[in-house]
């Protein structure tokens, strides 16, 4: 499973969805977090339409444009196909 983390340095919100997802993610072996800085990565970015942060893709899929609380990304993720069984 691959978790793409769209970030900007100065988002309170963004940091809370980092320290969630490393909460989390010893729930989901296999899981890969890569994190995008906006600001370095606006093509990425826009691939999912992005235009504010935080952002959350899965596998590929953009599944957030805010902050998630942790029953939201836990479902998100179980959702996701090779997710959590």
């Amino acid at each position: 499973m691959h978790v793409q983390l769209f970030y900007t340095c100065c988002c309170i919100a963004c940091k809370a969805m980092e320290l969630l997802i490393a909460k989390i993610k010893p729930d989901y072996p296999g899981m890969k977090l890569t994190r995008f800085d906006m600001a370095k990565h606006r093509k990425v970015a826009a691939k999912y339409g992005l235009r504010s942060a935080p952002g959350v893709a899965i596998n590929g899929l953009l599944v957030a444009r805010h902050h998630l609380r942790d029953r939201e990304l836990h479902r998100n993720l179980t959702l996701a196909p090779n997710g959590r069984t």
